[in-house]
């Protein structure tokens, strides 16, 4: 079908045809599957299916976790070799993923969830490393899926600016500005919404169209912020404190290494003390640097950038410099700790 009307259409070298695979579906279910064969028959199939078009770009769908990584990388590069497609990239990959195979195989193109709802690409540094390396961001989601359909509708900070944007249909008028804050972050992204409509293609198409100045982008920054693609830190830091994340394992030693930072005066700020959730603890943290505490030290396990960053956003907020330090110790020494 598609096919035939991008030929019927005379549309053939103006539109970029991407497709997926690396996929399975037993019984029905969506599954991964990285081997090499597997994926490069999906690419197969689908230039087959397009009846001679040429694939643009042709995306793994998803790691595998039950096949190494490299064996699906390997893939795309056969992917390329045999001529199947013009470009590869990859979908649903985390920083560290993405940098391995940045090593090893030419990523034109990642495809991400990103939207006003679904940050973690932005805060776990998968957009900021595209931007770095030149690989187009594919946001799919962009407008937070159906479900979200009726908050983005609600949505305050969404409503003001489409208000000053002067958006005819609050509801209409929310959604744009929503796909609008992902186009704005670089100009890199392209999104990618479910336009089931005519009417839902035109508003997708006029998103492209509205401009944020800086006083609409400090409104948008607590969900979609610039400096998480750019990796920039605030223009001016305080030397009157700093916050510490004090990270590792559980069972790594940090409750006992805290103690060293508790006696030199920092406050301490920890999830298991505290209760709650690692999103609350941010806020906390708000609070106490807000109250006029300067040394903060937050002692929980932080495995991913993405949970990171939250305590680093609130930190540059105060404008208080972030320090890091990682207890490495060894897996087997930590499940000791823990047992005893």
């Amino acid at each position: 079908l598609l096919a035939r009307v991008i030929r019927d259409k005379g549309a053939e070298g103006r539109v970029h045809i991407v497709t997926k695979g690396g996929m399975a579906r037993p019984g029905g279910r969506w599954v991964p599957d990285g081997r090499k064969s597997a994926i490069v028959d999906d690419a197969v199939a689908s230039a087959a299916a397009l009846d001679g078009l040429a694939i643009d770009t042709f995306l793994l769908h998803a790691p595998d976790p039950a096949v190494p990584f490299a064996t699906s990388l390997r893939a795309l590069l056969t992917v390329l070799d045999r001529g199947l497609a013009r470009s590869v990239g990859l979908s649903n990959v985390s920083r560290a993923q993405l940098d391995a195979a940045l090593d090893v195989v030419p990523i034109s193109a990642v495809e991400v969830a990103l939207s006003w709802f679904d940050d973690k690409a932005l805060a776990g540094g998968v957009v900021a490393r595209c931007v770095e390396r030149g690989v187009r961001v594919l946001a799919h989601r962009p407008l937070g899926g159906a479900a979200k359909k009726k908050t983005v509708a609600r949505d305050k900070v969404l409503s003001a600016l489409a208000a000053k944007h002067h958006a005819d249909d609050a509801r209409v008028g929310n959604a744009r500005v929503a796909l609008a804050a992902v186009l704005d972050l670089h100009p890199s992204i392209v999104a990618l919404p479910g336009c089931s409509s005519v009417d839902s293609v035109n508003g997708a198409v006029a998103a492209a169209g509205v401009s944020f100045d800086d006083d609409d982008r400090a409104l948008l920054a607590p969900r979609l912020s610039r400096r998480a693609v750019t990796g920039a830190p605030p223009p001016a830091l305080r030397d009157d404190g700093e916050v510490v994340l004090l990270m590792g394992l559980q069972g790594a030693g940090k409750s006992a290494a805290v103690n060293d930072w508790v006696a030199r005066g920092y406050t301490r700020l920890n999830r298991d003390v505290v209760g709650g959730t690692i999103k609350g603890l941010h806020a906390l943290l708000d609070a106490t640097l807000a109250g006029g505490a300067r040394r903060v030290v937050l002692d929980n396990t932080y495995l991913t950038r993405a949970l990171r960053r939250g305590a680093i956003d609130v930190a540059w907020k105060h404008q208080l410099p972030v320090r890091g330090q990682w207890r490495d110790t060894p897996l087997k020494d930590a499940q000791v700790n823990v047992v005893l």
